[in-house]
């Protein structure tokens, strides 16, 4: 692709949770500086990214997406009623108790401008 060639990303890049072991969600790719870098490059001045993120790693891809040289306007958040956490019960004097918390949020945004140029 050409550089400033297009106005917008939006991508929902694998959440890096090693889900059921599958190697697509283990890549690495959402935490590739140079991976950002290159949305970057093809973003014309003032274009925006839309980066879906999982609640437990969204922070690292915004790491990378920043150093990459994005600046990070927003964060957006998906809010929801219903979830079931997955949690370890626990036995003894703590019988009924479990080890998590119920999700109330789901997958992070990021909302990012290229500056370069603006």
């Amino acid at each position: 692709m050409a550089d400033a060639s297009i106005d917008a990303v939006v991508t929902d890049p694998p959440y890096e949770l090693g889900f059921m072991g599958r190697k697509w969600d283990a890549s690495g790719i959402a935490y590739s500086v140079d991976l950002w870098r290159e949305v970057l490059r093809v973003l014309k001045p003032g274009g925006h990214l839309l980066a879906f993120g999982g609640t437990r790693t969204y922070h690292r891809m915004t790491c990378a997406i920043e150093d990459a040289g994005f600046e990070i306007r927003d964060t957006i958040a998906w809010m929801y009623g219903q979830g079931f956490p997955k949690s370890h019960n626990l036995d003894g004097a703590h019988k009924g108790w479990g080890t998590a918390l119920k999700p109330a949020h789901g997958t992070r945004h990021r909302r990012a401008q290229a500056l370069v140029g603006t």
